[in-house]
């Protein structure tokens, strides 16, 4: 056959191919194994038309709550769920319901793994990175190749197959997902992983996705069986080293001329059942009386007699051994279930992470710490010195938990045994909190997912109110418990056939067994140690309450010997969490991909009592939201929890809130100055103090300014004016604050902000704030102005058209000169460019910028195409810079413009809310300005219109942005895996509303707050 024919064969093959290849769009919505909640696409093929199966990899159809659609090749798009999850390999079934594809011609590709051969030409279809149709070619070089740990995928992934075969061939990287065509349009293979910098491609053979597909079509579950060993398959001259005796070699050899090797253990699984039985380098030779040379013969013996005891006969040390080993059932060793609290993802072992990191299955994983110390990708041992080794345990204890109360959680942070060695185990406190994470949420996946509520101990008000969404699909109650996936299809109704009462039994045991043990966590906890109150009990100075936290003066002697221990003895550590992604990604970290890593949820910064009798603590750099949860930590021996006092966006500061009750010990604390200083002159003296929270010290250098200018680079933590000062060589990055040789007082604050500049500022400001503190006065009297400006040289300033006489003008009584304006939004009168001549009649210095975080209305003096022009302004209330309401809907975020917008819009808003994927790392602003065609301004009107959707729908959003106009988004509504969350803050009064499709939960709280 000429090149030209087979060039004419494989054209024909493909145009019929691209009508069964798909690109799926999915998001998993909770931490599984490795796997941290995601987005993204991937490939999959059609391999049953009439019922709409489609083959995928396993990262893919992930055991983990599923929200996905598909997307034909003329771009019509269908919802699709989770058919089937292989526990090991990787693969899975996703389903859609042909009867939704009304214009696509549906193809399908037949698996035909006895096709995939050594030299056999194919072809991989798929579409990268969302792209319609990529083709790569190749030859399959290795039909028997083992997948070695640690390998696949870079060997950056920490998911591994193993027991199976994997193919090779020599190609550039293709797309996962994709299938392996050969010239007559069958599959033989399931791309899976590969190597781009060795142009190299792993392929799964197809023998076990083709038994599971077979079954999956005719409604059965597929039986996955297996010993609790990884083997390996060895050649026979590796073997021979083992101890293989040559009769039996060559009996093997006459019986499987092809086979060039046998399978040998590698690893056994502690405490499983071929422990103590099979050991590592044993040579497998038969499984209940039939020789197994291959992972194909040893699966289908396995697969077809789970929950049985097998004859096993080994080859170690030249003798032949026999065991007796009972057939584990693989889907049970997988993952099933999971429970969520404070934050925190925990689920059962599964044979994934026992193989990863040789750890037994007995015990709980930690999948996600959330807002806690605890490291993601964890093996949770025990809590308060209690044994955690089951979910169950867990529940009980989590029914118990207290908010605000700490734990010590011992655990281990699971590591891969081909890296490095296991890390030793840590213990550390953990606390809870109940308030932004208010429910334990237990799922459970008896053939679809079910979740079920549990309130714990989290000392606030619950209520619960008839669901107010509007409900036009029907939902299944499986003992009460919301319905997550259907078990064969959209609209699937729960088979009722004559197993429905044994199921329905059985699932009653199940459930009795694990009220049992989670009793027996309850019973043994009030045993050890009498049962705390939700609330934490207020301490008091006295001789009969010895309890109170005490820093005795000799543990911190290596501060309070330092000459300038007066000044470090104010120094704290405040740990501030963002459970919810909001006003400032400051908090979040993020992978390569994009998706927010959970390692950095929690950070430490430090700050510095100014008021110890009332408690007060300033930090800058460090809370940017009301949507914090925070502690603080005094000279690394106690902890207190802390609230939100104050914070000024502009300035960039906090002022938190601490019982001076709870703790004795050596505080003191530093006066801050009263005057309005910003103008640090270049060579002043001062002293700089700085802390490192990796190594726990303070330290003091001896400084001056060495430099001043007028930044034009807008950034969070900038007020009306924008100055940057700089301190002296190999200090600039360094954040403290600023105290005056002489008299010790507390004149500044240094931070890093852009350009990795320490940005310098006066306190004054807050020295204005704490005497309002300390006279119980109202602290919301600051205002906004929406304008930004910098210092104009006069030269600047004629060039502009500024006369001579204004000029001598704006230098007379003390005045500073002429100010440009950097920044400004439509609504303010001013223009970019303009320059600020008098404020209310008088020049201007920079102290009398402060009139625009002041004044509510007031005049001013301009110069704007070389004319004086005057201009009246209007200022607001500077709390539209904090968010105090918010929404969560269907994987977004909604809520009002935060600081950083305010900075970069210039435009009117076309609307008061902004909405952005909580997992995306991209934060352009966007104002929702429709909903299903209906317009919107308000969060109230947006709220009414959400509750309008239907579960199960899309909702289709009109958004604009700054330069790139209007655009439209397509978010599908599954209420049942991602409910409409509204949190509202007035004053210091929390609401939590959770608009489920089974009924409303509101849930309120009070921030806890001295004397007040």
């Amino acid at each position: 056959m000429s090149l030209q024919d087979d060039s004419s064969i494989w054209q024909d093959v493909i145009s019929r191919t691209v009508k069964s290849i798909v690109s799926v769009s999915f998001r998993h919505y909770d931490s599984v194994e490795y796997d941290h909640p995601r987005k993204s696409t991937a490939n999959g093929f059609v391999v049953d038309k009439k019922q709409g199966i489609v083959l995928v990899n396993r990262h893919v159809a992930c055991s983990a709550v599923f929200s996905g659609k598909i997307k034909f090749h003329n771009s019509e798009e269908c919802r699709v769920e989770v058919l089937y999850c292989d526990p090991i390999h990787d693969f899975g079934f996703l389903k859609f319901d042909p009867k939704n594809v009304e214009i696509e011609t549906i193809g399908e590709i037949s698996l035909r793994p006895d096709l995939a051969r050594v030299g056999t030409e194919v072809r991989i279809v798929g579409n990268d990175s969302y792209q319609q149709l990529s083709i790569l070619s190749g030859f399959i070089s290795q039909v028997q190749r083992n997948v070695f740990r640690g390998e696949k995928h870079n060997g950056d992934d920490p998911y591994c197959d193993f027991n199976t075969f994997y193919m090779h061939a020599t190609t550039s990287y293709g797309t996962s997902g994709s299938p392996v065509i050969n010239i007559d349009g069958y599959a033989v293979g399931l791309q899976a992983g590969g190597r781009t910098y060795y142009s190299t491609d792993y392929f799964l053979p197809l023998q076990k996705v083709k038994r599971a597909l077979e079954i999956v079509r005719k409604g059965g579950q597929v039986s996955r069986g297996c010993f609790q060993t990884i083997w390996e398959h060895t050649a026979f001259n590796s073997c021979s080293h083992y101890g293989l005796p040559e009769d039996i070699e060559g009996r093997i050899r006459n019986k499987y001329p092809d086979n060039v090797g046998m399978l040998v253990a590698k690893y056994v699984v502690k405490n499983g059942n071929s422990d103590k039985k099979i050991l590592v380098g044993d040579i497998l030779v038969s499984v209940d009386g039939e020789d197994v040379v291959d992972f194909s013969e040893l699966d289908r013996i396995l697969d077809e007699s789970v929950n049985k005891s097998l004859s096993i006969e080994v080859l170690r040390n030249s003798k032949l051994l026999k065991f007796y080993v009972l057939v584990a059932d693989l889907h049970t060793l997988s993952y099933n279930e999971f429970v969520k609290f404070g934050g925190m993802t925990f689920h059962n072992m599964t044979y994934q992470l026992v193989q990863f990191s040789s750890e037994p299955f007995e015990g709980v994983f930690v999948a996600c710490g959330g807002p806690t110390n605890v490291i993601c990708r964890s093996k949770l041992f025990k809590i308060d010195g209690r044994e955690i080794s089951s979910l169950a345990e867990l529940k009980g204890f989590c029914r118990k938990a207290v908010h605000g109360q700490w734990y010590m959680f011992e655990f281990k942070q699971l590591q891969a045994t081909f890296r490095v060695k296991n890390p030793a185990e840590k213990n550390i406190p953990v606390r809870f909190d109940l308030h932004f994470f208010p429910d334990f949420v237990s799922a459970r996946k008896d053939g679809r997912w079910t979740v079920e509520k549990l309130s714990g101990s989290n000392g606030t008000s619950t209520r619960l109110l008839p669901s107010v969404i509007r409900m036009e699909k029907v939902i299944d109650e499986v003992n009460n418990s919301t319905v997550i996936g259907g078990k064969s299809g959209f609209g699937a109704k729960v088979e009722e056939d004559k197993n429905e009462n044994d199921t329905e039994k059985a699932a009653t045991e199940e459930k009795k067994r694990e009220i049992e043990k989670s009793e027996k966590f309850e019973k043994s906890d009030k045993s050890e140690k009498p049962e705390k109150p939700e609330k934490p009990e207020k301490f008091h100075k006295t001789e009969a309450n010895p309890s109170i936290p005490t820093v005795p003066p000799h543990t911190i002697s290596h501060i309070t010997s330092l000459p300038y221990s007066n000044i470090l003895q104010s120094f704290v550590t405040v740990t501030v969490a963002q459970p919810i992604n909001c006003d400032s990604r400051e908090l979040m970290g993020y992978d390569n991909e994009g998706n927010p890593n959970h390692y950095e949820t929690e950070r430490k910064k430090t700050g510095y009592v100014i008021d110890k009798d009332l408690g007060i603590i300033l930090t800058a750099n460090a809370v940017f939201s009301y949507f914090s949860t925070l502690h603080i930590t005094f000279f690394d021996q106690v902890r207190l929890p802390v609230s939100i006092k104050y914070i000024d966006v502009q300035q960039n500061f906090a002022l938190l809130q601490y019982d001076p009750s709870m703790i004795v010990a050596p505080i003191t604390e530093p006066r801050v100055s009263s005057t309005k200083k910003n103008n640090f002159g270049i060579g002043e003296k001062m002293h700089l103090f700085v802390s490192n929270s990796s190594q726990g010290v303070c330290s003091r250098k001896d400084d001056s300014f060495r430099n001043f200018r007028y930044s034009s680079h807008i950034g969070k933590g900038s007020d009306t004016l924008l100055v940057e000062r700089e301190l002296e060589a190999d200090t600039f990055q360094m954040c403290g604050i600023l105290t005056d040789p002489e008299t010790d007082e507390l004149i500044g604050m240094a931070g890093c902000r852009e350009y990795d500049k320490s940005r310098v500022r006066g306190v004054h400001e807050v020295h204005r704030v704490l005497e309002k503190i300390r006279n119980k006065e109202s602290l919301s009297g600051k205002r906004f102005l929406n304008v930004y400006f910098t210092k104009s040289s006069f030269l600047h300033a004629r060039e502009c058209g500024l006369s001579e006489e204004r000029a001598l003008e704006c230098t007379r009584d003390g005045g500073g000169g002429v100010y440009s304006v950097v920044f400004a939004s439509s609504d303010t009168g001013f223009k970019t460019g303009d320059l600020l001549l008098q404020i209310e009649g008088r020049n201007v210095t920079e102290e009398d910028l402060e009139v625009f975080s002041s004044l509510e209305k007031f005049e001013v003096l301009v110069l704007r195409d070389s004319k004086e022009l005057t201009l009246k302004v209007e200022t607001i209330p500077a709390s539209v810079l904090l968010s105090s309401r918010l929404f969560l809907w269907c994987g977004h975020i909604v809520q009002k413009p935060w600081i950083d917008v305010w900075q970069i819009q210039k435009s009117e808003w076309p609307s008061e809310m902004i909405i952005f994927d909580d997992m995306s790392r991209s934060v352009d602003a966007r104002f929702v300005t429709h909903v299903n065609s209906q317009r919107v301004r308000t969060m109230d009107e947006l709220l009414k219109v959400l509750l309008d959707i239907p579960n199960g729908t899309y909702a289709t959003l009109v958004v604009e942005e700054e330069n790139e106009g209007s655009k439209t988004l397509s978010i599908y509504c599954n209420y049942d895996t991602s409910p409409l969350i509204e949190y509202v803050r007035e004053g210091r009064h929390w609401t939590r509303t959770e608009y489920g499709v089974k009924e409303t939960r509101v849930v309120e709280w009070d921030e806890w707050t001295k004397g007040e």
